[in-house]
Formats: C-alpha cells, structure tokens, sequence
C-alpha cells in the first residue's frame, strides 16, 4: 500500500490550474472522439472520462516522488 503525503503550494493559481486542467482534459477528449466520428453526446461522455485520468498521473507522479524514483 501506498500513502501519498505530499504538499504544493497553490494559493495563488489555484483556481486557474483546476479551470485549465478540466476544461483542456474535457474538450481535448471531446474533441477528439468527435473528430473520429463519435456522436456529440459520446463525445462529451469520452471527455468527460479523460478528466479522471489527469488525477491518476498526478497520484502516479506523487508515488514515484515519495519512493524517490523521481527527483523533484
């Protein structure tokens, strides 16, 4: 089991680093599953999916850092 302990200071961008990463997950994924051909509804559904995989990274890189296979 891991524990991810592990702190950023954000104060000052915070709301603009969420904003940004949401919205550029969402419309990156949306955009592209419409450019194959996928329906719009389908479309926002497979962006909205990519979201989740920005968090999943971020708690991949905190683990790497944590057993330092990663240096900060």
């Amino acid at each position: 089991m891991f524990v991810v302990n592990y702190e950023i200071d954000y104060s000052i961008k915070k709301p603009y680093f969420i904003k940004n990463a949401v919205l550029t997950k969402l419309l990156g994924g949306a955009l592209g599953a419409k450019f194959t051909g996928f329906s719009s509804p389908t479309s926002f559904i497979i962006g909205a999916g990519m979201v989740s995989r920005g968090e999943v990274a971020i708690i991949i890189a905190a683990t790497g850092l944590q057993e330092a296979l990663l240096q900060p």
